[in-house]
């Protein structure tokens, strides 16, 4: 049986749908990012998870209650810092200039 939707639920829908609307606009005005735009925010995301992963980890406990802070880091943090697994999109588009799926 579905759940009702609340007023709260339709303005969230409202304001994810204008959101949507408006990164759709810009893709469509703007194109593809250049390779070096790419690489760029990439290193910018790893840099945010690395400054806080303190934050990161305590976040994560809270919710799956008392999660360690080495998992977290292990299986969370580290694999989007720098290692092997995330270089891998920033040689494959400075290598061929473009990121497919």
């Amino acid at each position: 049986m579905p759940i009702a939707a609340t007023a709260s639920d339709d303005s969230v829908r409202a304001t994810l749908n204008t959101l949507l609307a408006k990164q759709r606009a810009a893709q469509l005005r703007d194109g593809a990012p250049s390779a070096a735009i790419r690489i760029d925010r990439l290193n910018r995301c790893i840099a945010l998870l690395v400054d806080h992963r303190s934050e990161i980890e305590a976040a994560l406990s809270a919710d799956f209650g008392a999660r360690s802070s080495h998992v977290t880091a292990f299986a969370d943090v580290a694999p989007s810092g720098g290692t092997t697994p995330s270089q891998y999109p920033r040689w494959f588009i400075s290598r061929s200039g473009r990121m497919s799926c």
